[in-house]
């Protein structure tokens, strides 16, 4: 048996029900509390023009949310020579979808730095239009600057924090050490600072996975005893991290942080 009780899962729905359906085929119990839930802006952004044809402009979309809001606001703004970008293959898809293919993917962890680090950014800038919700993707813009690149950020979403279900919170604040599953800082944040004492010492206590090394850092600075990171953020990444975890915590040997 698992030294660790449960999984929270704090991603948004649709991928919370998903990653807690995975880790069920595996026999690991999941706790749900997504931190969020998803809106579109009371206010949309005043849209910009591209410069010249547009074939200088880079549209990129920080997440599935950020198309699925963004592209029903953008209409034709987007010209056809423009080149579209996604922070991770989940948006690629979503871009896919809606007949707009990406252009530029981010690799590695599907993270800000991966996709700067992309030498294509460096061979001919323009204008980049950041299509994501106030506070996301902080890196990006800042990063897209020191490239040479002009930066325009579009808000077309927004966050709307949740509050954790209340047998959630009574799970958590009875039991052990939990594996908790983090892919944004927001959450993180969001999530902990509603806990209270049981419940927030039964997730520092037990095992962080997080998506990324910023997100590492985050943790350790919000109490986290332990913090391992997936491959990338995607469901399958992060039900391998943690069933790798909890396989370890059921043999006795514990779960080494890396990173």
């Amino acid at each position: 048996m698992s030294r660790y009780v449960s999984v929270l899962v704090t991603r948004p729905q649709p991928q919370a029900d998903e990653l807690a359906a995975r880790l069920a085929r595996s026999g690991i119990p999941a706790l749900l509390a997504p931190a969020f839930r998803f809106e579109a802006m009371p206010k949309p952004p005043v849209w910009p023009d591209p410069d010249d044809d547009g074939s200088r402009s880079l549209w990129l979309f920080t997440s599935p949310r950020a198309v699925a809001f963004g592209l029903p606001l953008l209409g034709q703004r987007i010209p056809a020579q423009a080149r579209l970008g996604a922070i991770g293959p989940a948006t690629a898809a979503s871009l896919e979808e809606a007949g707009r293919p990406a252009w530029i993917v981010a690799g590695g962890q599907h993270t800000s730095e991966d996709l700067l680090a992309d030498p294509r950014l460096r061979e001919r800038q323009g204008t980049a239009f950041i299509v994501t919700a106030p506070g996301g993707r902080g890196w990006l813009g800042p990063g897209l600057e020191r490239l040479g690149w002009a930066v325009r950020t579009l808000d077309v979403y927004c966050r709307v924090p949740l509050a954790p279900p209340p047998g959630v919170l009574g799970a958590l604040a009875e039991s052990g050490p939990v594996i908790s599953a983090w892919t944004s800082g927001n959450a993180m944040e969001a999530l902990l600072g509603q806990l209270g004492e049981a419940s927030r010492r039964a997730v520092t206590g037990g095992l962080f996975v997080v998506a990324s090394a910023r997100l590492q850092a985050m943790a350790i600075g919000l109490g986290a005893r332990q913090v391992t990171i997936a491959n990338s953020a995607s469901n399958a990444h992060l039900r391998a991290a943690i069933i790798e975890a909890w396989q370890a915590g059921a043999d006795g040997r514990g779960h080494e942080s890396r990173g």
